[in-house]
C-alpha cells in the first residue's frame, strides 16, 4: 500500500518536473495538500524519492553564493557589454545566477556597488607624486595616462560622474591638488584647479568617443568642404585627437605655471 502511494507519488513529481521549473518542483513537494510520505528503509523506491524531496526542498529559497569579487568581476562585464545606461541590479543578479539580495548582502544599493567600481578602477590612474620630480612633468604624465584609460574603459567617465563624492574620487583629487600645492598654488586655488584638470579631461574624452558615432564622425569630416573657412578648417584636428589633446595638455600645464610664477 505505501509502496504504491509512493509510486503515484514519484509519477507526479516527474510529471510536475516536465510541465515547471525545479523551483515550482520543490514548492509544490515543500507545501502539499496531504502528509508527504514517510521513509521506510526497506522500501527502495521510498528512499528515492524522499531523498530528492530532501534536495529539493534544500535549494529553496537559497540562492548561489558568490562573492564581493565575482560581483565586481561581473558588474564590470556588464559594464562593457550594456554600457552604463544599461546597468541593473536585477540584471547584474541574473548574470549571476542568484537572486538580488545575494548581492545586497555585500553592498547596501546600486549606489555603493558603483563605488566600489570606482575605488577599484580608479586606485592606480591618479597623480604619483615622487619626491624630486617636476611637477609640470607630473602633471603631465597624469594627464595623457587619466585619457588613454578612459578610451580604454567607456563606461568610466560615466562613472566618475556619478562617484563624484565616493572616497575613492575624492582621495584621487586631493592627490592631485596636493601635487599643484607644493607646486606653489594655494590650498583654495590648488582644490579648484584639480578639479578644473579633471574636468577637462573628462570633458575631452567625452567628445572625443562621441565623435566616433558615424553621423557625428561625418559631420566633423565635413568641416573642410565648408567653404570660406578653408584656413581654418585646413588647420583642425580632425578624426585623431593626439594632437589636439596634446596641445590642452600643454596648455594647462602652461596656465598654471604662469599663474605660479
Amino acid at each position: 500500500m505505501v509502496l504504491a502511494a509512493s509510486v503515484v507519488l514519484a509519477a507526479q513529481a516527474a510529471r510536475w518536473s516536465n510541465s515547471g521549473t525545479e523551483h515550482e518542483l520543490a514548492q509544490r513537494v515543500v507545501a502539499p495538500t496531504h502528509a508527504p510520505p514517510r521513509c521506510l528503509p526497506s522500501k527502495r523506491l521510498e528512499l528515492t524519492f524522499c531523498s530528492i524531496v530532501t534536495k529539493l526542498q534544500a535549494k529553496v529559497g537559497r540562492p548561489p553564493r558568490t562573492s564581493p569579487e565575482e560581483i565586481l568581476e561581473e558588474a564590470e562585464a556588464l559594464l562593457r557589454e550594456e554600457g552604463f545606461r544599461g546597468f541593473s541590479m536585477r540584471q547584474l543578479a541574473t548574470r549571476l545566477g542568484t537572486a538580488p539580495t545575494a548581492i545586497y548582502t555585500f553592498y547596501e544599493g546600486k549606489d555603493e556597488l558603483l563605488q566600489a567600481l570606482a575605488q577599484k578602477a580608479l586606485e592606480d590612474l591618479w597623480v604619483q607624486y615622487e619626491e624630486g620630480a617636476h611637477w609640470e612633468k607630473s602633471l603631465h604624465h597624469w594627464m595623457m595616462r587619466f585619457r588613454s584609460a578612459l578610451l580604454e574603459v567607456k563606461w568610466l567617465g560615466d562613472l566618475i560622474a556619478v562617484s563624484c563624492s565616493s572616497p575613492s574620487l575624492l582621495s584621487g583629487l586631493a592627490q592631485l591638488a596636493g601635487l599643484l600645492e607644493r607646486a606653489g598654488l594655494s590650498k583654495p586655488d590648488a582644490a579648484l584647479t584639480a578639479q578644473s584638470l579633471l574636468w577637462t579631461v573628462l570633458g575631452f574624452v567625452t567628445l572625443e568617443i562621441n565623435a566616433e558615432q558615424p553621423e557625428l564622425a561625418d559631420a566633423i569630416l565635413d568641416a573642410p568642404l565648408r567653404e570660406g573657412f578653408e584656413d581654418l578648417t585646413a588647420h583642425l584636428a580632425l578624426g585623431n585627437y593626439d594632437e589636439l589633446y596634446a596641445v590642452t595638455v600643454e596648455n594647462a600645464v602652461a596656465g598654471i605655471a604662469g599663474r605660479i610664477a
